[in-house]
């Protein structure tokens, strides 16, 4: 498998087939990764094909949509590996099994069928002792929630005592993640009730590409209207909502898209109380001075075509 890792010369897999417009979208993609915080999770993007065919999705278009939904998640892409043209066979999946029906041997095996049937135990046993996936990971606002004491993400930690599961907000430097932050589901309401008082009344505002007008007759010197008219330029409008509809329609997911687009943080701070054995959260919620103008929704103007 060939692996790619990006450099300050090249920053995408080097594919024949890369096109001005998937290039143009490329570094719209590298520009939004370059607001990311320094300590942002990172992520490797695998691109495979074996063969490329009229219906495959091609390399440059997998690289593109992986990006884009590292960008979702707030990843930070490091590197790009590519596996192309390499099947050991051209058969298709549905037609690689035997009539015992068994999977089609094209390699000697790697491990014993009782080495095998050993670890899938192992999985499923593991498997039932794991919590519930949540969209966008384990986290929320994972690159928005962070320690005030040492600044790094605070991440979702859980344990089980006594048959019972417990949850909590813990940062990476601090002596066993600070005092942690116990109830994250309760951190997050708070977060996002003080975002919507902070920035839910704000419009949201949309970056579009506005074309030229074909046919116009070229402007003469200080005609500016029709200077402008004439050539293709970006325009912000507005949809007619604030964020605070926009984040009641998209929930959490989107409003912490948002918040990380636009640099927005909450450190976390937890302090002992006299008595009571839970610690008190308190949130400090920051907004840097241009944060409104980063959280202009920019869309995708080659995403059709």
């Amino acid at each position: 498998m060939k692996k790619y890792k990006r450099t300050g010369q090249r920053r995408h897999a080097p594919y024949s087939d890369w096109r001005e417009t998937d290039l143009s979208l490329l570094r719209e993609l590298l520009d939004a990764e370059s607001s990311l915080p320094p300590d942002a999770p990172r992520a490797l993007v695998s691109v495979r094909l074996s063969a490329s065919k009229a219906e495959s999705t091609s390399p440059v278009r997998q690289e593109l949509d992986l990006r884009l939904l590292a960008r979702e998640r707030g990843y930070r892409v490091v590197g790009v590996a590519s596996d192309l043209n390499v099947s050991a066979t051209r058969v298709p999946p549905w037609k690689r099994v035997g009539r015992d029906g068994n999977p089609i041997k094209v390699a000697d095996p790697i491990l014993t069928e009782a080495q095998w049937q050993s670890l899938q135990g192992a999985l499923r046993k593991r498997a039932k002792t794991q919590p519930a996936r949540q969209r966008g990971g384990a986290t929320e606002f994972l690159g928005v929630l962070v320690c005030a004491d040492c600044g790094t993400n605070m991440t979702v930690h859980r344990t089980t005592v006594k048959q019972r599961g417990y949850a909590y907000l813990r940062c990476r430097n601090c002596p066993s993640g600070g005092l942690g932050a116990p109830d994250p589901e309760a951190v997050y309401r708070r977060l996002a009730d003080e975002v919507v008082t902070a920035l839910g009344a704000e419009p949201v505002r949309v970056r579009e590409y506005q074309p030229g007008v074909a046919g116009l007759a070229r402007p003469t010197e200080g005609d500016g209207l029709k200077a402008e008219a004439a050539r293709g330029r970006w325009v912000e409008v507005r949809n007619g909502d604030t964020f605070r509809d926009h984040w009641e329609r998209g929930g959490r997911g989107v409003m912490a898209d948002d918040l990380r687009r636009a640099g927005i943080t909450c450190e976390v701070s937890r302090h002992k109380r006299p008595r009571v054995r839970a610690p008190e959260v308190r949130l400090k919620l920051t907004v840097p001075e241009d944060a409104r103008e980063r959280l202009v929704v920019k869309t995708d103007v080659f995403a059709d075509k």
